[in-house]
């Protein structure tokens, strides 16, 4: 049999070459789509952008096998494996397309380290070539770096997301792909005319919340509903409704009824144990409320011969005229007519005793919120006309008629905290080394949220476009409220399922979200490459309780007082360092600037006899420095604190004396700042004093010797004898 293939045969061979190996490069390249069902109620659709805002919500994919997915970074592109158990990502610091939402959104959840950040959620992606002309003028690492346009607007780049300012309604993040940018200190865009940004459409998430917000205003027909809210407390309750009685029919009306109102949400603001945190400066408050209203049916009956009519009537009887009884029955038509002339509705809100001003139909603003409780009460009112009467002969005839005013009431009660303003202060140390530059930061007050919770920390300085940003502790994540709504009329109920998808479909509804506080690490961002090295914990802070499934880290973590470390910026940068600061709900923190600079001081010694005198001093002026403490090694003190002149004497026990001065602290000292400094001395009249102990030693190592030597004498005697003088076999003598 021939060992050559058939040429059929290798084009079919080839042919499932070729076919394997594209099946594979598509499933590396490609990032696979997870078949996301229903999370938490058959009522929600779960696919969708906006499921990354659901972080309570289980993640169906969490436990599923790793998916490759692309990133940008400065040497070009990166193929990750995204995997289960990911860890939660922030919406402040991430640019996501609509396509790194749907694979973050199954797997993981979100949040923002700031109440002010308003996340925009994509929902369309659309690449767009050529931007702007780029060019890159600074860079910290590989991942870092800051990007200029044509038009001279700075945007810093992380893992090649595009950030911009106040321009762009993007949370200043614009996902770009293809850009490369080269290594060293001149960093720059090689390949501009390739570089794509990611300027798809995308919704805010407050505009997400209005869209929600709208479904409950309110259509006299129908009342909506929340419906099934698996991981937040009940957060609205029921009126009373208005229900109506006849006697006259013996009929009761339902006229108002699947009356609620509620306190879904605050901007800015979180939830934290059982209770809403606000910001001291004002507040929106989102306080939905919904019924429906019907007028009552008329009603009419018949009764037979239900009018009896008596009449005297004079009739002829025997010729002669004769008055008598005649008794006629009339048919009666009782009847009740209803009539709704008004519906009026009225609802307060207020915090802690202030009253709130409507600035929507459901959205309310405090100017001055006070720690206390959170009250939403909604009234209707309808005016009812009713009439009722018997129609029949005249003498049955008759009507009546009233105007009822009844009302039904709902009331609705929430804790809530307000963070005290001007709580904290920060200090921003800038310390300028003759070789080494440093930044810290020193935070005074309450960290907490019943204080002035940190939110961020920007360092910038007017010699370059470096920055450094450093968040605070805390994270808020977004809760959806509900899974459907009900729409309810009296003659039935529709479920509305909630949707993640935008727009939303025209029979599913958008989900209202509320933010729970929880607690994280501090971190930071920017090109001023911050390296921490020093972390002092003023308190620590315990996570308040989240919903179940929210992916964070579900411990303490601590309130640091000092926080940072050397910094690579150069002299002119960090003697023009500048900073500011706000708490969680964008309120301004009161910040100073320090800028310390240090001396680089001498130190001398010199000694007589077992006495060493040693003295700190600045070398620019001659001048003492007095009261330093120095560090020292073989006299009889371990340290010793100078004088007025700068002058210390101590008693030396070694040969070798070592004194250090370790600087004046640069946190805990005062002006003028001196640099540490060590020197060495050598006391030699000392040293021959201890000579002796030098020649015992060496008499005693020669004396040794000696011995030796006569032993090895002796030794080499007796060989000497016993070859010499030993005896011979053949005479048997010497």
């Amino acid at each position: 049999m021939s060992s050559t293939l058939h040429p059929v045969g290798r084009c079919l061979l080839t042919l499932a070459v070729v076919c394997f190996l594209a099946t594979q490069l598509i499933s590396i390249t490609a990032p696979v789509q997870a078949n996301v069902g229903t999370q938490s109620s058959n009522n929600t659709t779960a696919e969708g952008p906006f499921q990354i805002l659901a972080s309570a919500d289980r993640d169906s994919a969490r436990n599923t096998t790793k998916i490759p997915f692309t990133t940008y970074n400065p040497s070009g592109t990166t193929t990750y494996n995204v995997s289960a158990g990911a860890p939660p990502v922030a919406f402040d610091t991430t640019g996501f397309t609509e396509q790194s939402a749907s694979v973050y959104a199954p797997r993981t959840d979100a949040y923002r380290k700031r109440l002010t950040t308003d996340i925009h959620v994509p929902y369309a992606d659309d690449w767009v070539s050529n931007p702007d002309e780029l060019r890159v003028v600074s860079a910290g690492n590989n991942t870092t770096r800051n990007i200029t346009t044509g038009t001279g607007v700075t945007y810093p780049v992380m893992n090649g997301y595009y950030a911009l300012g106040q321009i762009e309604p993007r949370n200043g993040w614009l996902p770009t792909r293809n850009a490369v940018i080269t290594e060293g200190d001149n960093p720059r865009v090689t390949n501009p005319v390739r570089v794509e940004v990611n300027r798809g459409e995308f919704l805010s998430y407050e505009a997400r919340n209005g869209q929600a917000l709208d479904e409950f205003t309110t259509n006299l027909n129908h009342s909506r509903i929340p419906s099934g809210s698996p991981t937040v407390d009940q957060w609205y309750d029921d009126g009373s409704g208005i229900t109506v009685q006849s006697s006259f029919s013996n009929r009761s009306f339902t006229v108002v009824d699947d009356h609620w109102v509620g306190v879904a949400r605050t901007s800015p603001g979180a939830y934290s144990d059982e209770q809403f945190i606000l910001s001291p400066d004002g507040v929106s408050i989102f306080a939905p409320s919904d019924f429906w209203v019907t007028e009552p049916s008329d009603w009419e009956r018949t009764i037979e011969d239900g009018c009896k009519v008596t009449r005297t009537v004079t009739v002829i009887r025997n010729g002669n005229l004769t008055t008598v009884q005649r008794t006629t029955y009339y048919d009666v038509r009782q009847w009740e007519r209803w009539n709704l002339v008004d519906t009026d509705t009225n609802q307060d809100v207020s915090v802690g005793g202030s009253s709130a001003r409507q600035t929507g139909s459901s959205s309310y603003q405090v100017s001055d919120p006070r720690s206390g409780t959170i009250s939403a009460s909604h009234e209707v009112e309808v005016t009812l006309r009713r009439s009722w009467g018997n129609s029949s002969h005249p003498q049955c005839t008759w009507s009546r008629s009233e105007t009822l005013t009844p009302e039904s009431t709902a009331d609705h009660t929430a804790e809530a905290s307000v963070s005290r303003p001007d709580e904290l202060s920060i200090t921003v140390h800038a310390v300028d080394r003759q070789r080494l530059n440093q930044i810290f930061v020193t935070v005074n007050g309450s960290q907490d949220l019943n204080g002035q919770p940190v939110g961020r920390i920007r360092l910038s300085t007017l010699a370059s476009d470096k920055f450094e940003t450093i968040y605070g502790p805390w994270r808020f994540y977004p809760v959806r409220l509900y899974d459907s709504i009900e729409e309810r009329t009296p003659n039935g109920t529709e479920d509305l399922p909630g949707s993640f998808n935008q727009p939303v479909p025209s029979d599913h509804v958008p989900h209202m979200y509320r933010d729970f506080a929880a607690l994280g690490n501090w971190s930071k961002e920017g090109p001023m490459l911050l390296t921490v090295t020093r972390r002092e914990i003023g308190a620590w802070g315990t996570e308040p309780a989240l919903p179940q499934d929210v992916v964070h880290r579900n411990n303490s973590a601590p309130f640091y007082s000092v926080y940072g470390g050397r910094t690579y910026m150069t002299d002119a940068e960090i003697r023009l360092l500048q900073a500011n600061a706000e708490d969680i709900f964008g309120n301004d923190i009161d910040v100073s600037v320090e800028r310390i600079s240090y001396q680089e001081p001498q130190l001398d010694m010199q000694s007589d006899g077992k006495t060493v005198y040693v003295r700190l001093f600045d070398p620019n002026t001659g001048t003492g420095l007095g009261g330093r403490t120095l560090n020292l090694t073989g006299t009889d003190r371990s340290h010793v604190v100078t004088n007025a002149t700068g002058w210390a004497v101590v008693t030396a026990n070694t040969s070798f004396v070592s004194a250090t001065f370790a600087g004046t602290p640069v946190l805990r000292g005062s002006a003028p700042f001196y640099s540490g400094v060590r020197s060495n001395h050598y006391a030699t009249i000392f040293a021959l004093e201890r000579s002796g102990d030098l020649y015992l030693w060496l008499g005693r190592m020669i004396h040794e010797a000696l011995l030796v030597v006569e032993w090895l004498a002796l030794l080499l005697f007796l060989t000497w004898y016993k070859l010499v003088f030993r005896p011979t076999d053949k005479h048997g003598a010497s």
